[in-house]
């Protein structure tokens, strides 16, 4: 029960915090280019594949070592693919992203990304662009799913997002800069919105959490609650404020379609502002 927690509350935070964990192994294991690779899509994407995991969510301990699971189980397939070895490459930090929403109601949520600062370095004055360098975020090891080969695409975190209401309407368009701070800068805010009935810019102006595995929690820097963060010291978790965009900067846009009109925002920690027409 999300909306029951409260947004920022340390039940929240630890509950977020050991589902972004399982959710990041198995990231770490399963995700490749599936024009190479088989995939259990249909398996990580599957209810009942995610109440197992979620049921191994201790509310009372912190989990310090995360397997991932075996989402092969739940795949429309049903196959089993146990030789995976998957590894990512670098972390950076130089993407864009931005959504757009049009008077007729067309939608683009656009992530678009150099990589590396200034990318490759390497400049193409004719159209204005730096080429980028996104080999780096293939694995080192040529066993991995992610190794690199010709045409194949690297490991990436970019997650530009159209969400849709229950009826097929555009509801809300949304992304974020930040290396794998997007992932959970896309989902806490999404979370903000329908859960804790924000608008687009309270939703992204929200401090944030980042969980990748063991104890270490980032958090957003003079925008959490310090009871919030005594409370999760005192759960065990190893605090680490991050000042503004560490963990992400989104733009996004929500619709009412209701009232016809729209609400922008545009994330603080970085340059960017909401434009209407």
């Amino acid at each position: 029960d999300v909306k029951g927690m409260g947004a920022g509350s340390p039940k929240f935070a630890h509950v977020w915090a050991e589902a972004t964990k399982l959710a990041f192994a198995d990231r770490s294991k399963y995700m490749a280019d599936t024009a190479f690779v088989k995939i259990p899509l249909s398996g990580l994407q599957s209810k009942e594949y995610a109440k197992m995991l979620a049921g191994k969510i201790d509310m009372n301990k912190i989990a310090d070592k995360v397997e991932a699971g075996d989402p092969w189980k739940y795949d429309d397939n049903k196959s089993s693919e146990k030789a995976y070895t998957a590894g990512t490459g670098a972390e950076r930090q130089s993407t864009s992203s931005f959504s757009v929403v049009d008077q007729h109601g067309n939608i683009v949520t656009s992530t678009n990304t150099i990589n590396y600062f200034c990318g490759s370095s390497v400049y193409v004055p004719e159209y204005g662009f730096l080429l980028n360098d996104e080999m780096d975020d293939f694995s080192q090891d040529p066993n991995s799913v992610n190794a690199p080969e010709p045409g194949k695409r690297p490991l990436s975190s970019m997650s530009p997002t159209i969400v849709i209401d229950p009826n097929g309407n555009p509801f809300m368009s949304i992304g974020a800069a930040g290396a794998t701070r997007i992932i959970t800068a896309v989902s806490q805010i999404i979370m903000n919105v329908i859960d804790h009935n924000m608008s687009m810019d309270e939703a992204i102006e929200q401090g944030r959490f980042h969980n990748q595995s063991g104890l270490l929690l980032r958090v957003d820097k003079d925008r959490m609650n310090e009871a919030t963060l005594k409370a999760l010291q005192d759960e065990g978790y190893k605090i680490e404020q991050v000042g503004p965009g560490t963990l992400g900067t989104a733009q996004g846009i929500l619709i009412d379609k209701a009232k016809g009109r729209m609400n922008g925002g545009a994330d603080s920690r970085r340059l960017g502002v909401p434009v209407g027409f």
